[in-house]
C-alpha cells in the first residue's frame, strides 16, 4: 500500500467514523466503543504504517519514543517527527501539509455525518 492509499484509507475511515457518530447521535445515544475504539484502532495503526513508511523513505532513524507518541499523541508527535526528518527548505512545507491533511480528517468526518442523512 502507497502513502497515498494509506491516507485515503484514514479519510476512508473517518468518512465511516463520521457516519455512524451522526446515526447513533440521530437515534438518541452515542456511538458505542464496540464501534469507536476499533476505529480509532485503525486509525491509530494507519498513521503508524505512513510514518514508518515516511521515515524509511527520508533514511530517519525511529525512536522507540517517538514510535510510541506517534500512535498515542499523533497531533503533537506528527509535526515533531516531520520537523526533524525533513532537509531545511521542506519543513515548513512539511508543516502546512499536515496541517491541511488534518483539516481534510474533520472534513471528512463531516461529510460522513452530512452523507447519513441525519439532522444532527
Amino acid at each position: 500500500m502507497t502513502q497515498r492509499r494509506i491516507l485515503a484509507a484514514i479519510l476512508l475511515v473517518m468518512v465511516f467514523d463520521g457516519f455512524l457518530d451522526a446515526t447513533y447521535t440521530w437515534r438518541g445515544g452515542s456511538q458505542p466503543l464496540a464501534w469507536s475504539a476499533p476505529l480509532t484502532l485503525v486509525v491509530s495503526f494507519l498513521t503508524f504504517v505512513w510514518y514508518r513508511r515516511d521515515s524509511d523513505q527520508y533514511g530517519y532513524r525511529r525512536s522507540l519514543g517517538l514510535n510510541i507518541a506517534i500512535i498515542l499523541l499523533t497531533p503533537v508527535a506528527m509535526p515533531y517527527y516531520l520537523l526533524r526528518s525533513r532537509p531545511s527548505g521542506q519543513k515548513l512545507r512539511a508543516l502546512l501539509k499536515c496541517v491541511g491533511f488534518a483539516v481534510l480528517i474533520v472534513l471528512s468526518a463531516a461529510l460522513g455525518m452530512v452523507l447519513s442523512g441525519h439532522p444532527l
